[in-house]
């Protein structure tokens, strides 16, 4: 799952301030325009141990930003073999309160892990929440890159837990008037110097594939901004691109999180536009939505279209409770059964499943780093001194 928001960065800019305070060095730099990114390593490969206790806090933090989609575990089995970074951004903001407040010094975060296949826990959600021609897409996997004893496994990186904390004051205390930006301005540049660093760092000599499952919304949002000021050929292939087959041979398996996590899994607009429907057919009533649902109000009821694509994320928080109701629903005439057979035949899938080879993905951000490097002159990277060759970059190279 992946997901970039976060919360209130007023009440949370003293605690994000404190955490701060006792962070190691960043273990890479880079400049950006007026824009500062250091990258933090969180945790190694293969390490159940996280390496900084300040950094882990911050990425927790960051994760509350998937309490919008429902009971989301702000760490799993899967952190205990996984590299987690995070990236801070700061940069001015011209914010235009007042002649004394035009450079707004802001600070922002961004998170993401990348899951090996390979180890403990066997797999990644990935590969066992996606199918292809209505089995498991591992199986895909296996078939291409062969190996018994799932050793193809040794073969596969996923992408995982992108989210982040808005912009805050970089300067707790700081008397401002400004009306800060609600979310992210570096979300495509924080993502892209995350995985320059990574995948030029280490040899994945082993690795041949990266995969990743991605809200249509961020995605797009990450791949037009790298377009947009960096290589017009960016992309992260759609597993059906890779694989070579239509888009309705990928589907995602619904049992196992997607009506739990509607908001994430699902199509937003026509979860809402069903909901909306049977609540005027009387199937789904006001206090229906009040047990499961509560910021599901009556306005966005009546005419859900005049709402933001975030508005209508916070209101379906608590859906998942509705949509995995057994049996009878309270205050409607429906039960969970025939609600679930109704969001199966009417709502599309909201998040896919990317495919794209090591290679293509290196070559794709060698390439947007070399543009971005000719087209603004003050772009630059530096590398911490007191940080080594990666030890555990052998792990790859089983």
């Amino acid at each position: 799952m992946n997901s970039v928001g976060g919360q209130d960065q007023i009440l949370f800019a003293e605690d994000f301030h404190q955490i701060e305070q006792r962070f190691p060095s960043p273990v890479r730099r880079y400049c950006w325009g007026t824009a500062v990114f250091d990258i933090y390593q969180a945790k190694q490969f293969y390490d159940a141990a996280w390496g900084h206790e300040a950094v882990r806090a911050m990425v927790r933090q960051a994760r509350r930003a998937y309490c919008r989609y429902g009971n989301v575990p702000l760490e799993d089995a899967y952190d205990s073999k996984a590299l987690v970074y995070l990236c801070r951004v700061q940069f001015p903001y011209n914010a235009l309160a007042s002649p004394e407040q035009k450079n707004i010094l802001l600070k922002e975060w961004l998170s993401i892990r990348f899951i090996p296949a390979d180890g403990e826990p066997a797999s990644t959600e990935d590969l066992d929440q996606f199918l292809y021609a209505r089995r498991p897409i591992r199986h895909w996997f296996e078939e291409r890159l062969g190996g018994s004893d799932n050793l193809f496994l040794r073969k596969i990186l996923t992408i995982s837990r992108i989210c982040g904390i808005p912009p805050h004051l970089a300067q707790p205390g700081t008397a401002s008037t400004a009306l800060l930006p609600t979310s992210l301005q570096y979300t495509a540049l924080a993502f892209f110097f995350l995985n320059h660093h990574l995948f030029t760092e280490l040899h994945f000599n082993n690795i041949q594939y990266v995969t990743g499952v991605f809200s249509e919304v961020l995605l797009h949002k990450i791949i037009m901004a790298l377009r947009q000021q960096a290589y017009p050929s960016f992309t992260m292939p759609a597993a059906e691109d890779q694989i070579g087959c239509s888009p309705e041979h990928i589907t995602l398996d619904r049992s196992v999180m997607a009506h739990q996590f509607p908001g994430y899994f699902l199509n937003v607009y026509q979860l809402v536009a069903l909901l909306q429907r049977l609540y005027w057919q009387g199937k789904l009533t006001i206090a229906t939505f009040a047990c499961y649902a509560p910021h599901f109000f009556s306005a966005i009821l009546q005419s859900w279209q005049r709402f933001s694509y975030k508005e209508l994320l916070q209101a379906l928080q608590g859906i998942g409770n509705l949509l995995t109701v057994v049996g009878p629903i309270p205050h409607s005439l429906l039960t969970g059964e025939e609600l679930r057979a109704l969001v199966e035949k009417e709502v599309a899938d909201g998040s896919r499943l990317r495919i794209v080879s090591t290679s293509q993905w290196r070559f794709s951000i060698e390439e947007s780093f070399k543009a971005l490097a000719a087209t603004h002159f003050n772009m630059s990277t530096t590398k911490a001194e007191s940080i080594s060759p990666y030890e555990f970059s052998t792990t790859f190279n089983r």
